[in-house]
Order: structure tokens, then sequence, then C-alpha cells
């Protein structure tokens, strides 16, 4: 199993410092990006028109308050960006929506409509023109509320006054029909005599003069720092994978060695243990011999290359030629002797 190496802080500053040049390249490499895309980015300029938020007492009757995550949301809506795209002549209403920005203030009844645009003069007119459709359309819609409610009401006066005409005067159901025809009439007075006061822009959009977009030294700093963090993570990376990659083993004398006897289990001639001090010598005694024996097959002998001189062998006795079964001339003088 091949064991991963933790690198310590002094390793990675090591690695680092010795990858300078390839760190320094791609930093290089990020500041010319940068540097192209800060001329070539387009100027952007942002206005911004600030208007209140009134209560209309026709919408919201007997409340002072407005629901801002609501209107926020209407400001943005196809109902008022169609009238301020007419009013400005030059674009869409869906292109509108994607310059337009409307925030709240926390805890407050007030709208902030920005708008983005290349053009300053026009992020300008965009914005005050959202804002005024804004404001008209929370009107117009009050008005058709107030009118339909008006039509209601109307309508249903004209109902209890032909039933009063169809009871007799002075009765119990004459009465109520009038209580009923009062309320409704001043009901309806209320209606007609309210006023549509949605707000006002307190703050027009001005023309802005400086743009939005950031300056080129923030496009070098952040190349040059994108650069030099893409080196660091590339020159780690290859300093790993060098240390990970397979190395060549130099090749080596394979040495077999034979089993050598565990202290526990050498004993004396006896049969009794033998002591630990002579176990031990003799145990590295036998691993010497060993490696000796082992250094001397390996390593060619010296003398076999050289010729060897022959030793003088001494001349071989003639052999009596005997037949098989005879004796030699030694062994029958010495049975004759042996007879006289």
């Amino acid at each position: 199993m091949t064991e991963t190496n933790t690198w310590s802080i002094e390793d990675l500053v090591r690695r680092i410092a010795s990858s300078w040049v390839l760190i320094t390249v791609f930093g290089v490499i990020g500041i010319g990006l940068a540097a192209g895309a800060g001329f070539v980015w387009p100027e952007r300029y942002e206005a911004k028109a600030v208007l209140t938020v009134e209560p209309i007492g026709a919408l919201q009757p007997g409340t002072d308050e407005v629901n801002m995550e609501t209107e926020r949301v209407v400001a943005t809506s196809t109902e008022v960006l169609t009238p301020a795209a007419e009013q400005l002549g030059w674009i869409a209403p869906r292109a509108l929506a994607t310059g337009v920005t409307v925030s709240v203030p926390k805890g407050s009844q007030v709208l902030e409509i920005s708008y983005t645009d290349p053009d300053p003069q026009r992020a300008a007119d965009a914005a005050n023109a959202i804002a005024t459709a804004y404001s008209e359309q929370r009107v117009q819609n009050a008005e058709k509320v107030v009118q339909s409610a008006t039509d209601s009401l109307s309508a249903r006066i004209g109902e209890l006054q032909t039933q009063l005409d169809g009871v007799p005067a002075g009765s119990s159901a004459a009465r109520a029909i009038d209580v009923q025809i009062v309320t409704l009439q001043e009901r309806l007075a209320t209606l007609v005599s309210s006023t549509f006061y949605s707000g006002s822009i307190v703050s027009p959009a001005a023309t802005p003069r400086d743009s939005t977009t950031p300056s080129l030294a923030v496009f070098l700093a952040a190349g040059a720092g994108l650069g030099v963090l893409l080196g660091l993570f590339v020159a780690l990376v290859r300093a790993r994978l060098r240390e990970s990659s397979p190395r060549t083993a130099t090749p080596q004398t394979a040495v077999t060695t034979a089993p050598v006897t565990t202290p526990a289990t050498v004993t004396a001639t006896n049969g009794r243990p033998a002591p630990l001090r002579e176990t031990s010598t003799a145990v590295s005694r036998e691993r010497a011999d060993e490696a000796g024996t082992v250094e001397r097959a390996s390593e060619p002998a010296a003398d076999d290359a050289a010729p060897r001189p022959e030793s003088p062998r001494a001349p071989r006795p003639a052999a009596a030629h005997t037949r098989p079964g005879s004796r030699t001339p030694n062994r029958r003088a010495s049975s004759d002797g042996a007879r006289s």
C-alpha cells in the first residue's frame, strides 16, 4: 500500500519557491488578460430616483401602512414598464426591465428605483420615467377601484328606491329602506370626495458623472491575484504528481537467506536451552557465514579466468596381465613358503 506524504508548511514554502517562474508567468498572463478586459469593458452609468409611497384611502381604508414588498414587485411589472417605455420612445418594455432595480430601505415607505445604461442621460431619463409611471399606475388603480365601488353603490341605491316605492309610506319597511339608502349615499359621497395621493418623487434621478464600471487598476489587481492563485495551484499539483509518479528502482543482487533460528528455538547439545548470549552469538555467526557464502557465490572467481598449471603425474606401474581366476606370482610365492 502506498503511503500518502503529508506536506508541512516548510514543504509548501519550498515547493512554491522552486516554482516561482511558473507562478510569475501565470501572474503576468492574468495581468495581460485583465488589462484587455478593462479596455473593452463597456462603461455603465447608474441613476436613481427616490419616491415615497403613501396609502390611498380608497384602496386601503382605515390603515396608514403600505405593503412595501408588494409595491416593489409592482414597480417592475409590465403595467408600469409599458407606459414608461412608451414615454421614453427608444426602448422596449422587456429591454427596460433588464436595467431596472427597485429596493426598499429597511423600515421605510420609500422606493429607490435605479436604472443602469451605457448612456448617463438615458439612465437618468429611464429612472424618472419608471418612477412617474409607478405613481400614475397607483392612481389609476385607485380610480378604477373607486369607480367600480361607486357604480356598485349607485346600483344598490337604485334598487332600494324601487323597493321603497312599493311599500306603504310610514311603515316599518319603508323606514328600514330609508336607513339603508342614507347609509349607502354617505359611503358613496365619501368615495367621490376621496383624493388619490399615491406619494411623490422626493429625489428625481440626476445625470450621473461617474461610471459604475471598475477602474483599470481594479482589473489589473484582480487579474494578478487570479493569475498567481492559478499558478500556485498548478505548481502544487505538478509537485504532487512528480512525487506520486513511479521511480526507476536500482538493480540489486538478489540474496536468498535461510530462515534464521530464533533464540527461543536454539538449544544446546544436551537438550537444555542455550544461554541467551551464546544463542545470539551463534545466530550472528550463522548470518555472517551465510552472507559470506552468498558474496562468494555472487562474485566471479578470479582464478577461473587464468589457466591453471597441470600438476606432474607419477608414472603408473604396468599391470600384470593375468587371466581371471589365476593368482599373482607374489601370492603364489607366499603360499609355497607357507607349505615348506
